[in-house]
């Protein structure tokens, strides 16, 4: 169990690649974790959505107010890597107070995509036995 919490909380923690894909085994933590870290980009208002771009999300509301969302692209984090939005809704869709408007780059149905999947063997290497190490062929990147 702890092993899995300590792999669960460095997800945070891990630079994400280019192009990267959903992994096969995850928990309901990678979706709260997206949501806890302020990454994507929620609604406040409820209203419908007049326009959605890669730049800008705008809603009307319900007071007929015009309530705009910038997508910077280009946020430049800690770790010296940017994030990239996505926005996931249409124009004409109804939204809601708590509506997920974009998600970053580095996920994908609000789930961290951090790399690529690849089969891993735990083994014995030339006698040497460490749980944390793996050795992996240099065709893989």
């Amino acid at each position: 169990m702890c092993r899995s919490l300590m792999g669960s909380k460095m997800h945070t923690q891990a630079v994400p690649l280019i192009h990267s894909n959903p992994q096969y085994v995850y928990t309901k933590y990678n979706q709260i974790t997206n949501l806890i870290s302020n990454k994507c980009i929620i609604s406040s208002t409820s209203g419908i959505i007049v326009l959605s771009t890669n730049y800008k999300i705008t809603i009307l509301d319900d007071n007929n107010r015009y309530v705009s969302y910038y997508l910077s692209p280009y946020n430049i984090h800690d770790y010296n890597y940017y994030t990239r939005y996505r926005p996931v809704v249409w124009e004409g869709e109804k939204s809601n107070i708590g509506t997920i408007l974009a998600i970053p780059s580095d996920a994908a149905n609000c789930e961290f995509t951090l790399g690529f999947n690849n089969f891993v063997n735990y083994s014995f290497y030339y006698g040497y036995e460490h749980e944390d190490a793996i050795v992996l062929n240099k065709n893989v990147a």
